[in-house]
């Protein structure tokens, strides 16, 4: 579809409860005119589906912002079915990309697949998707794709309050050669759902809008890209995936928010984060593996319930369990029995009411588990639990270090399960405890 002469937009529209069938491949031209114009335009209204059609939307020919190309509108109770959407780039400097809007009354993206193309030259716009009002994501698998020209603009979806993502799929990806990544961008009374994150290279996740207590929830986060953090929390593992991110999350010009781990699933941080906001684990494992920088920033990490494993460095203090003694929170270095780790907090520890010290030996391999803390308090009931991966008999005095104590007081309090002086049997071999022990002020354990 195109304009005519006179720059008037063509237009084919579905209302009421017509479909669009499963062979149609429809193109969306770009715009006609330099200047205030649009290329062609197809709405879905009232209950239409787009149903496994294949509908492209160019991007804009001219150099000027103020020409985008093609554009998709879903109204009312509309559905994108199981649709293909692809929206092009912009592809003069300058020029908008085509355009999927998806707003007004409640439609959804449904089972579609949604790709975002990137523009085609310096400054020119990439393929935009838009919620708005009570729209949907459904289960759509959406992905913004970056540039690979220099200073041209990636693919971007735009969640804006109440407009949910559901259950979808949002993928960022990085763009090269100077070009901008993907964007997935949540505006303020947005919701993540359970949707799957996913965002690589210079692709970004941007919640720098949510504000408030209640911050934005998404199902699960992945790869190596960007997460632009803002005033609100950032609520990760809703769907119960296991995922590792290796990117980068920083505070936004909005501030830092908290990133909070909830749902059963685990969440691998392997790579330094420079958000100044707080960790919080109230399900599930957050998991921590690097050997340089901190995984969870600079701010603090409590761990309300669930589990804090891996090895590596934590800037900030770490606090495990509540002090009302309800929770099961759980510290565990490393998380291979047969492979002790390192973790290294650079600041003080707390083991509160309730809280455990999971800590595996291996005496086949005269190795232990052992926490690094600027401070060290136990309160109430803690307790360590110790585990032998390994079956030999240590020689007397052998002894490990379990807690490095690397600031100049005493250890606080003692676990309730171990006594100071106490002896314990684990697998092959009956250790004697000390928190006096190592350099005067460590929690050791000694063959007897």
């Amino acid at each position: 579809m195109a304009a005519d002469a006179n720059f008037n937009h063509a237009s084919l529209i579905f209302i009421g409860a017509a479909t669009a069938g499963n062979n149609m491949t429809t193109y969306i031209n770009k715009a006609a005119a330099q200047g205030d114009n649009f290329g062609g335009i197809t709405a879905f209204g009232d209950m239409a589906n787009a149903g496994s059609a294949t509908f492209v939307t160019e991007g804009g020919i001219f150099p000027d912002s103020r020409t985008v190309g093609g554009y998709m509108e879903f109204d009312n109770s509309a559905s994108a079915g199981t649709a293909t959407l692809i929206t092009g780039g912009g592809t003069f400097f300058k020029a908008g990309g085509g355009e999927v809007a998806f707003f007004f009354g409640s439609p959804t993206a449904a089972n579609a697949t949604i790709i975002n193309n990137p523009g085609e030259a310096e400054r020119a716009q990439g393929g935009i998707l838009e919620f708005e009002y009570s729209s949907t994501a459904g289960h759509a698998v959406i992905t913004n794709n970056g540039a690979s020209i220099d200073g041209a603009f990636g693919g971007s979806t735009t969640f804006e309050g109440p407009s949910r993502a559901d259950h979808s799929t949002l993928i960022a990806n990085g763009g090269s050669n100077g070009g901008g990544g993907g964007v997935i961008l949540f505006g303020g009374g947005s919701f993540g759902d359970f949707a799957r994150v996913e965002v690589f290279g210079n692709g970004t996740l941007d919640v720098e809008n949510v504000g408030g207590s209640s911050g934005l929830t998404i199902g699960s986060l992945e790869g190596d890209g960007r997460v632009s953090m803002g005033g609100g929390p950032l609520i990760v593992g809703s769907n119960n995936l296991s995922t590792v991110f290796g990117g980068m999350i920083f505070d936004s010009s909005f501030g830092g928010g908290a990133l909070i781990k909830m749902g059963r699933g685990t969440l691998s941080l392997i790579t330094p984060n420079t958000y100044t906001g707080d960790t919080i684990v109230w399900e599930g494992t957050l998991a921590v593996r690097n050997q340089h920088g901190s995984p969870t920033g600079t701010g603090s990490v409590s761990v309300k319930g669930g589990n804090l494993i891996g090895r590596g460095i934590i800037a900030g203090s770490v606090v495990i369990g509540t002090n009302n003694g309800r929770s099961s929170a759980v510290l565990s270095p490393g998380n291979n029995p047969a492979n002790p780790q390192t973790l290294t907090i650079q600041s003080d520890l707390t083991f509160n009411m309730g809280s455990t010290y999971t800590c595996d030996l291996n005496s086949d391999s005269t190795f232990a588990d052992k926490v690094v803390a600027a401070g060290v308090l136990i309160v109430g009931d803690a307790q360590i639990s110790l585990n032998d991966a390994g079956s030999a008999m240590l020689p007397l005095g052998t002894a490990f270090i379990v807690l490095e104590n690397s600031s100049a007081n005493p250890i606080s309090g003692t676990f309730s399960n171990l006594a100071d002086g106490s002896t314990i049997t684990v697998g092959s071999n009956t250790f004697q405890a000390s928190y006096e022990g190592g350099d005067g002020n460590d929690l050791t354990l000694t063959v007897e």
